[in-house]
Formats: structure tokens, sequence, C-alpha cells
């Protein structure tokens, strides 16, 4: 019945309130545990619905272990409740969540960040600036232990598409990323028509925040993204970032 609410509740808000909200109260947590589950098969959530499994959904976040593969979909709720809520959940309580969650639940949030500003596509910048790039400053941690390799990839991922605001979405995820395992992916994702002759400097900030000192032959292909970098802005070649990925490139042979 849980895996229906949103349905029930718009068909009659009384009796959803009455008969299956309460099933999602924590105080029972067997219960609760699987009415959450239920809820998050088709997880969809109204203003009005949303005033009624406040406290719940909140209280979820001490209960991640019960709910199985169902967190993830509890992860995912997080950003679109906080990010379009307008103050539905505040800063400090998405901030809460957030360290609560494991890294596996922060890179669904941040999976919800990307897809999000996919599917903008024109309006990506202003989506950004006025939505995630706010929300990101006063909720993501910045503790070293939350800078994981999968993570940053997605949260670099985010970045490459803010469009106009790429370099501003750059300076706030710096502050949130750390090494990651591989690259190719983000240093493909450089490879987008105008991205670094746009914003040469921020690109190579990104890519600097995420090469590790000693990365795998494998880590991808730095001397082609340093080339482009060179090419478009002569004068980088003597940054210290691009000296050091340099110097990487040359050890790894790539």
């Amino acid at each position: 019945m849980a895996s229906r609410l949103a349905l029930l509740h718009d068909l009659d808000p009384e009796w959803a309130k009455q008969k299956v909200v309460p099933l999602l109260d924590w105080s029972i947590p067997e219960e609760a545990k699987g009415a959450w589950q239920g809820f998050l098969c088709f997880p969809w959530i109204r203003p009005s619905l949303w005033e009624a499994i406040r406290t719940p959904f909140l209280q979820a976040f001490d209960h991640l272990d019960a709910l199985g593969p169902s967190k993830r979909n509890l992860a995912g709720l997080l950003p679109s409740i906080a990010i379009e809520g307008q103050d539905a959940i505040s800063p400090r309580e998405a901030a809460e969540c957030l360290q609560k969650l494991g890294n596996e639940g922060r890179e669904s949030v941040v999976i919800w960040i990307r897809r999000k500003l996919e599917g903008a596509e024109a309006q990506a910048a202003s989506l950004w600036r006025d939505q995630i790039q706010p929300w990101l400053n006063k909720a993501w941690p910045k503790e070293s232990l939350f800078r994981v390799s999968r993570v940053s990839v997605e949260l670099a991922w985010a970045a490459t598409l803010a469009r106009e605001a790429f370099a501003e979405a750059v300076a706030c995820v710096v502050q949130f990323v750390g090494p990651i395992e591989r690259g190719e992916m983000i240093l493909h994702a450089m490879q987008e028509p105008g991205l670094v002759e746009a914003e040469p400097s921020a690109c190579l900030e990104l890519i600097n925040a995420l090469t590790p000192d000693e990365p795998s032959y494998w880590f991808g292909d730095l001397g082609n993204f340093l080339d482009r970098v060179q090419s478009v802005s002569p004068r980088l070649t003597q940054d210290t970032r691009f000296r050091r990925l340099q110097d990487i490139a040359i050890r790894i042979g790539r």
C-alpha cells in the first residue's frame, strides 16, 4: 500500500494520512522498513504529501541498512526535495543526511544532479548558478574522507555539463573532489567542442585536482589534454598545475 502512497494521497489526502502515512513512522522499525521499501519503489512526493512524511523521511537516514537496495532511491530523493523543494529541507538537515549516506548514496545524489543538468540543456548554466551550486556550497561535506574516486568523477562530470557556468562549477566542485582512479571519462568530456578553448585554466584546475601523484598507466591521455591547453593558452605552460601534470604524463608515458 505504501508503494501507492502518492496516488492514494492525491485521491483522498485525509484517508492516506490516517491509514498509510503512519506506516512510515520509525517508532516501529520492522513495519517502517517494509513500508519505506515499498514507497521507494515508486518515490513521488508532492508538497502536500511532503509535509506529512517529512519527519520519517529525515529519520530514514538513520535506518539505511534496514532499507537495503532501496536506500539508493532515498538518496536520489534527497537532492530532488532539497534543491527543487524551496527550502523543504534546510542546508543543515541536508548536510546531516549527506554525511549519513555512504559513498554509494552520495554518488546517487550527484548522479541525480548530473542527469538534471543533462536534461536542462540550454538552461544548464542557470540551473547550476541558481540552484545546484548554492546547495552544494551549503550542504556538501568538505572533509577529505568524503572525497572518494567515484563521487569525485560524478561531481567533475556534472561540472562539465554546466555550460557557460563551467568555470564557476569547477571553482565549486574542487572543494569537494579528490584524486580519482581513472580519468578517461573526464578527459573525454574535455573534448566537448569549445570547453578547453573557452576555459583552459578551469579545465586545467579540474584535471589537476582529480589527478593523483602516482596514477596508473591506464589513468588517461594527459598528454593529449595538455597539448590542447597549450595550443589555446601557451602561457599556461608556465603554470605549476600544467608542469605537475606534464611531469606525471611523462612518467606514465601518456
